[in-house]
């Protein structure tokens, strides 16, 4: 979900970053790889972390692997850090607590958590309940199913787009496109957790989402084709007249110094050497426009799940 925020342009909240990051310690060192996390040390929204040896050699092979020294105020000999996810919180305690670190999404120790929690796909699932109240305008009160697909088009110009469908479970009604991603981010933004307990089997309703995100997806495949096709010969046309009027300019000071009577085979040798360097451009660049011309693309699912949209 902390990655899939930042794709969604979403602030990631210090509460997630604490929830997230208590959640990855408690399934992933337990036993006599537990390590030591005290919540609201030294104040209140700070975290006092002592690594136990498995976690601190699992984050230094992080680290290492992705050619990254040691954060800041991370003591080694002693493998603990004091941390905060809160900005506020930092800012009014970084005097009085000169190892206090402000840790975000982005910082090392959240992108190893991050990174140890995605190689467990059977603990981790794209899947969340949320639920919202009071219900939004032009949105009954309800359950609902939602998919999110990413896509990826690989052209002249590369382009990612989301696709978000939603479906109201009682009525079977299908909404997409941008109603549905205002209220999926809206949602994620100030929505809380719901624990629906047993739920039944939502496979059908799943597919039915399936099928609505890969006709958007045909749709959208379809239309960056025909505007890359039209790119790429505006492209083609601008490139093909840019080395033409280059081509030409050599030509005729090619053609000059074949009439002049004064010494110029230098002149001459160089002048050709000069077009056939720009026609081996333009062919470059020409083959290049072609190659771009075979569109191809990429789907996944990114994220699913039930919301409550309660009175």
């Amino acid at each position: 979900q902390i990655g899939e925020s930042e794709r969604l342009g979403r602030y990631v909240k210090p509460f997630e970053l604490r929830g997230f990051t208590s959640a990855f310690f408690a399934d992933h060192f337990t036993g006599s790889e537990q390590c030591d996390l005290s919540w609201d040390n030294p104040e209140k929204d700070c975290l006092s972390l002592k690594f136990s040896t498995a976690a601190w050699a699992s984050f230094r092979e992080f680290l290492e692997q992705s050619k990254q020294s040691i954060p800041k105020g991370f003591q080694a000999n002693q493998q603990k850090a004091i941390l905060t996810f809160d900005p506020e919180v930092f800012e009014k305690h970084r005097s009085s607590h000169p190892k206090l670190l402000l840790v975000s999404h982005v910082h090392p120790f959240i992108k190893w958590v991050t990174h140890e929690s995605q190689q467990d796909r059977e603990k981790w699932h794209p899947v969340s309940a949320l639920r919202f109240s009071p219900t939004p305008k032009d949105w009954s009160p309800g359950e609902y199913y939602f998919l999110v697909y990413r896509m990826d088009l690989s052209g002249l110009f590369p382009r990612e787009q989301l696709f978000y469908t939603m479906t109201d479970l009682k009525s079977g009604e299908i909404t997409i496109g941008e109603k549905a991603e205002s209220l999926l981010n809206g949602i994620l933004d100030q929505g809380k957790s719901l624990h629906p307990g047993v739920l039944p089997d939502y496979s059908a309703t799943l597919e039915k989402l399936k099928a609505s995100n890969g006709s958007q997806c045909r749709t959208a495949k379809q239309n960056y084709e025909e505007e890359m096709r039209i790119k790429i010969a505006t492209r083609w046309e601008q490139m093909t007249s840019h080395f033409d009027r280059k081509i030409e300019i050599q030509e005729n000071r090619l053609e000059i110094m074949r009439n002049a009577e004064a010494d110029r085979e230098q002149g001459i040798r160089l002048t050709n050497a000069q077009i056939s360097k720009l026609k081996e451009r333009r062919e470059a660049e020409l083959a290049r426009l072609t190659k771009s011309k075979n569109v191809s693309f990429t789907a996944a699912e990114i994220a699913c799940g039930i919301i409550s949209l309660e009175d």
